[in-house]
């Protein structure tokens, strides 16, 4: 379970244990990122990292790993390829 700072804040991240590695997770407002939009960034990512998708409590969790180049690297940059899908 992920603890949220804020509802107000759309994007968080952190650090979730699996197993006995870490993995990155993102959390986005429903709000303000269109399901849809994310699904997308998502497949068009699927070389690049295995991201797991879940929606609880108004939120879009994104679970990161075996990422293909540097973990936090990936997920920014995830980021701000979903900022511009959104704003396309």
């Amino acid at each position: 379970m992920m603890t949220l700072l804020s509802e107000t804040m759309p994007l968080l991240l952190k650090y979730s244990p699996i197993g006995s590695k870490l993995m990155r997770a993102l959390n986005l407002n429903e709000q303000i990122y269109d399901k849809d939009v994310v699904c997308r960034a998502v497949s068009d990512y699927e070389t690049l990292a295995d991201i797991t998708i879940s929606c609880d409590n108004g939120r879009i969790q994104l679970q990161f790993s075996n990422c293909a180049f540097d973990e936090g690297v990936t997920v920014h940059e995830f980021e701000n390829y979903l900022i511009d899908l959104m704003n396309a």
